[in-house]
């Protein structure tokens, strides 16, 4: 058999192989997917340059069915208009108002009726501003001597009044013996802290700040 025989022998094999295939894909084209799958899937040749579809080719068509869930706008329009739904509707309108109108009735009314504040106390005039006790000893030495005095103190009265102090409260300064505490005269003043005239002044320059 020459080359020519053979040729035409594989041509006349492939030629009878086709309604085979041709078969095949009919009856998978035909065969269902599934009993109960909405979805539909179809198989149709697809005709590619002139050619008939015996090459394979296929086009797949899938349509998805679509499923609505709820009452569309005409069926809600239908049951809005029933007596039922009317009623109910102007029922709950009307509570909202009734419950808005009463919770705020019922604030004016728990503000009107709640207890007032008790009045302020009157305070005594040493509540009212700060106290400071000063050691008159320790506290501003005017004239060297290493203890504090009367003339001492005075020059810092701006500085206690910067730091809102009312009422100044003083050590012992009248005359004692070497216990500071053991006063043996009540009229007179320490010679240490000044002289008398030193603490009158002292008492009048408290009194102006």
């Amino acid at each position: 058999m020459d080359k020519g025989d053979e040729q035409a022998a594989c041509n006349g094999d492939q030629h009878e192989a086709d309604p085979i295939d041709n078969m095949d894909e009919n009856a998978a084209a035909k065969e269902k997917l599934t009993a109960a799958d909405p979805n539909k899937v179809k198989f149709t040749s697809v005709n590619l340059d002139g050619y008939d579809g015996k090459n394979g080719e296929a086009k797949v068509d899938i349509h998805v069915t679509q499923t609505t869930v709820g009452m569309g706008k005409e069926e809600l329009l239908k049951y809005a208009n029933e007596p039922f739904w009317v009623r109910l509707r102007m029922f709950l309108f009307i509570f909202f108002w009734v419950a808005w109108i009463a919770m705020l009735v019922g604030a004016i009314v728990i503000i009107l009726l709640a207890p007032r504040c008790p009045p302020a106390p009157r305070l005594k005039w040493y509540q009212k501003t700060a106290m400071y006790q000063v050691d008159v000893e320790t506290f501003k030495d005017s004239d060297g001597d290493g203890i504090g005095d009367f003339k001492g103190l005075a020059s810092k009265l701006d500085y206690l009044k910067d730091q809102n102090v009312g009422t100044v409260m003083l050590s012992a300064f009248y005359t004692s013996d070497s216990d500071t505490d053991a006063i043996v005269k009540h009229k007179e003043v320490d010679s240490r802290f000044g002289m008398l005239e030193d603490f009158d002044e002292l008492l009048n320059q408290l009194k102006e700040k």
